[in-house]
């Protein structure tokens, strides 16, 4: 019975879904699947999730039937990862997946890291309804790109896989880096993207940070953003395993400031 329920939500939200997120996994965020996809279903109720697992080191099955339960569509692709979705091949196959999503032309396609949060769809709501804007994300002088968190519009994915096809690119080029810069090329002017710099003393405002380890598990002061990112490496004793209870109380922050404000969000 679950599984019908879960399918037929599916079917449902992908009819009339504009937005579409897109988490490329594999085993090693195992553990962060299902708190990650709560964050942006509650974040964007309406959008269509879809987890792309790597067939060759897959996620258990409890991981893609948590992800079922939240009315994710779930994948598995075998084209080759590049270690940490790296190289052509794997930049091909992330700018394919996320337009088997497409309905639209004007349809957002959006990528997320498994390590980050997603606090506010506000922003990405803007940017979805702006039919001409062609890139939503984060960048600077150092980075162009950073690719915990990105979308574009269909119609400019298009364009960007086939550009991408005539690239020659180093086996390790970064699918961030090789995707935003692609849509700059393509669809030159600032008036075209909506990139913002990360939070620091240069963008005191930005809505974009990564998670301070020097807090932890404190979230106070994050209600904010748009999206806080825990994939910079903590300090040690802590590891990797600690960023799960630090995405839980930033969603759980996120709810109480939603409730508050009486903020709801459908596509």
């Amino acid at each position: 019975m679950l599984l019908t329920i879960s399918t037929t939500y599916l079917l449902m939200m992908k009819k009339k879904a504009s937005i579409h997120v897109h988490l490329f996994v594999y085993s090693g965020d195992a553990a962060l699947v299902g708190e990650n996809l709560l964050c942006v279903r509650h974040a964007l109720p309406g959008a269509h999730l879809v987890v792309i697992d790597d067939g060759r080191h897959p996620c258990p099955d409890e991981v893609k039937a948590q992800a079922e339960e939240l009315g994710a569509e779930w994948r598995v692709s075998f084209w080759e990862r590049g270690g940490n979705l790296r190289g052509k091949a794997c930049i091909e196959g992330m700018l394919g997946e996320m337009l088997r999503s497409m309905d639209d032309e004007g349809d957002t396609l959006v990528k997320i890291d498994a390590d980050t949060v997603m606090v506010s769809g506000d922003d990405l709501l803007r940017f979805a309804d702006r039919r001409e804007m062609v890139f939503w994300g984060s960048g600077s002088v150092e980075q162009r790109v950073y690719g915990c968190l990105y979308a574009l519009k269909a119609y400019a994915a298009v364009k960007i896989r086939e550009y991408v096809r005539r690239l020659e690119l180093l086996p390790d080029a970064p699918e961030d880096i090789v995707i935003g810069t692609s849509a700059f090329n393509l669809y030159p002017g600032e008036e075209r993207h909506m990139v913002y710099a990360p939070f620091g003393p240069d963008a005191p405002d930005s809505g974009w940070t990564a998670y301070y380890w020097g807090r932890y598990p404190e979230v106070k002061g994050y209600q904010r953003f748009t999206m806080v990112t825990t994939g910079n490496p903590p300090p040690q004793p802590l590891d990797k395993r600690h960023r799960l209870p630090v995405m839980k109380n930033l969603r759980q922050m996120a709810d109480i400031r939603r409730r508050l404000t009486g903020a709801g969000h459908g596509l």
